[in-house]
C-alpha cells in the first residue's frame, strides 16, 4: 500500500477551533489499513498468522505533518510495529488550524472481504494459533477475522432474524470445525455455525 493510499484515511481529521488547544483526550483517528502483500507487510509475515494494531500518540501539526510518535499500544509483533513506525513517519494529513494530539491505529488486516471465501481452515488455525500466543489474554471472538465473517454474512449472505443468536456461538464453533477439518474452507464452516 503506498502512502498515498493511506492518506485518505486521514482528510476527515476535524479541525479545533482556531486558537483553542484540546484540553480532552486525543481523539482517535480511523485506523490505517495496511493490506498483506504491501511494501509494509510482508507475505511472508502473513503466511505465519502475524497480524494486529500498533496504536500511537502523535500530534497532526499545523502543515499537516506529524510530530514524533510514541507507540502506545503494541500490535504483538515487532516486525509489524517497526513498519507501523515507517507509516506514520511517511503520512500526511490535512494542514490544521492548530496543533492537534491524535492516537493513531495502524491496522495489519491479512485478510478481506475479497479473499475470506478462499481462506482455508489450516491458515485460519496458523492464525488463532499466532494470536493464542501473542494475546492469550483475549478470547478468540476478537480475533478481527470474525467482524469481517459476521460483516460478510448479515450484508452479502442475508441472515434470518433466527439465526441472529447463533452469531455469537459462531467463532467457538468455527475453531472447533476448523481443527477437526483444516482442509475445509473457514468461511463454509463459519456459515455452518449460524445455520446458513
Amino acid at each position: 500500500m503506498h502512502v498515498k493510499h493511506v492518506v485518505a484515511f486521514l482528510l476527515a481529521v476535524p479541525l479545533v477551533a482556531a486558537g483553542q488547544q484540546s484540553a480532552e483526550a486525543p481523539e482517535r483517528l480511523r485506523p490505517v489499513m495496511i493490506i498483506a502483500g504491501s511494501a509494509h507487510y510482508p507475505l511472508e509475515l502473513a503466511d505465519k498468522g502475524v497480524q494486529g494494531q500498533a496504536v500511537f500518540s502523535t500530534e497532526v501539526r499545523v502543515d499537516g505533518t506529524f510530530a514524533p510518535s510514541v507507540l502506545v499500544e503494541p500490535s504483538g509483533s515487532a516486525e509489524l510495529d517497526a513498519a507501523a513506525i515507517k507509516v506514520v513517519a511517511g503520512l500526511k494529513a490535512n494542514p490544521q488550524k492548530v496543533a492537534k494530539a491524535v492516537l493513531l491505529p495502524v491496522l495489519f488486516y491479512k485478510d478481506s472481504v475479497n479473499n475470506l471465501h478462499l481462506k482455508t481452515c489450516a491458515q485460519f488455525n496458523t492464525d488463532l494459533a499466532y494470536f493464542a500466543t501473542n494475546f492469550p489474554a483475549k478470547p478468540a471472538d476478537e480475533m478481527n477475522i470474525f467482524n469481517m465473517a459476521t460483516a460478510v454474512i448479515t450484508t452479502v449472505g442475508g441472515v434470518d432474524m433466527s439465526s441472529i443468536g447463533k452469531l455469537s456461538s459462531a467463532p467457538q464453533k468455527t475453531v472447533d470445525a476448523c481443527a477437526k477439518r483444516p482442509k475445509r474452507l473457514f468461511m463454509e464452516e463459519f456459515m455452518k455455525s449460524v445455520g446458513k
